[in-house]
């Protein structure tokens, strides 16, 4: 969640959180579980209801930002080329963080 709210307010990525979760980059999503072909997920549940509380309290500034201002992260398993370029923030759980 605050990636995507740390692009939108970044020059570097469109400025909603719509067109930032849906970006591509040379047709390769910027977020890969926007291009996985998986059913919908299921609403009325509490796993749903979890989701759309932390989104809510996210937006409305009640969380505060564990990923120090990152706009970039992935998975402890893979080593992407454009993480040298990058200062780190910080590790949450299998996934590692980064900002300009």
């Amino acid at each position: 969640a605050h990636v995507t709210l740390n692009r939108t307010n970044s020059s570097l990525f469109p400025n909603s959180i719509c067109n930032v979760v849906k970006q591509r980059s040379r047709s390769v999503c910027q977020f890969s579980w926007v291009c996985m072909r998986k059913s919908p997920p299921k609403q009325h549940t509490e796993t749903w209801r979890e989701s759309l509380r932390i989104a809510n309290q996210t937006l409305a500034g009640h969380i505060s930002d564990p990923t120090h201002g990152a706009l970039f992260f992935h998975a402890v398993y893979v080593k992407p080329s454009w993480s040298r370029k990058f200062r780190k923030t910080i590790r949450i759980g299998n996934h590692i963080f980064y900002r300009t």
